[in-house]
This record gives C-alpha cells, sequence and structure tokens, in this order.
C-alpha cells in the first residue's frame, strides 16, 4: 500500500474498539445482535444523565431497529437500567442480555 492511499477502516470494528469495559452475566442473543445491543447502549449511556433516561433511549432503538424485531407478532423489548433493580421475566429463546 502506498503512503498516498488511506486506509480503509471498518467502522464497526472501530467502533467495538473503543467500548468501555462492561460485565454481562448472560447473553442469549445471536453475536450480529449483541454487537449492535452493545453500540446502542453505550451510545445511551454516553449521551443521557439519567439512567430512566438512557433506558427509554436504548428501548426506542432496540424497537425500532429490524434486527431485533424479527418475531412477528411479539411485544416490544423491555429495558432496565440501574444498579439496584429486580423482577420476573418471560422471553424467547436467543433474546435476552443482561
Amino acid at each position: 500500500m502506498s503512503e498516498s492511499e488511506d486506509e480503509v477502516v471498518d467502522p464497526m470494528a472501530a467502533a467495538l474498539a473503543n467500548l468501555p469495559p462492561m460485565r454481562v452475566r448472560q447473553v442469549d442473543l445471536p453475536e450480529k445482535m449483541f454487537t449492535k445491543m452493545q453500540l446502542i447502549v453505550v451510545e445511551a449511556l454516553q449521551s443521557k444523565k439519567l439512567e430512566k433516561d438512557a433506558a427509554q433511549e436504548i428501548k426506542r432503538k432496540i424497537d425500532t431497529e429490524p434486527d431485533f424485531n424479527q418475531l412477528p407478532g411479539k411485544g416490544p423489548w423491555q429495558c432496565v437500567v440501574g444498579k439496584s433493580f429486580s423482577g420476573s421475566i418471560t422471553l424467547e429463546a436467543y433474546h435476552l442480555a443482561f
């Protein structure tokens, strides 16, 4: 490669390289969906000050993303952001990350 040519950088690889450390307890998502979810979460957490606002932003983006809504007739995604919460959920296989 000559010096005059610009190096081609994959934007997804560049975004993934800049992700902060995350502690993920369980993932039941395909790798492509998990990667997109990580990018959405990081962007929301960096742009919003309150956890409830970040949760709303994450939910809005995931509910409108075609890759996250592959199952026809299924309801919208649930999103919880915070350090102290409890809950009980029912889920479809390959549609969970926490």
